[in-house]
């Protein structure tokens, strides 16, 4: 929940560096954190989004993840 909580601020904060936050939270070691990112970044609906959570579902060792990212892909 702390995950969710803190990636949900920086998605609603919307500027240039809450929104690169949200991009580094993908490699973070923490999957609760990569899930979070996932959901935001699929509200995003832009192409840099869309190719990260492709990548996301395609590589990222949690299942879970890889799960969040494929159903939250844009498009």
């Amino acid at each position: 929940p702390a995950a969710a909580r803190l990636v949900g601020a920086l998605g609603r904060m919307g500027d240039d560096v809450a929104t690169a936050a949200l991009y580094d939270a993908l490699a973070l070691a923490w999957p609760e954190a990569r899930r979070a990112a996932a959901r935001v970044l699929g509200a995003l609906g832009d192409d840099r989004a869309r190719a990260a959570l492709v990548h996301l579902a395609q590589t990222d060792p949690d299942l879970e993840v890889r799960r969040i990212a494929a159903a939250a892909r844009p498009g």
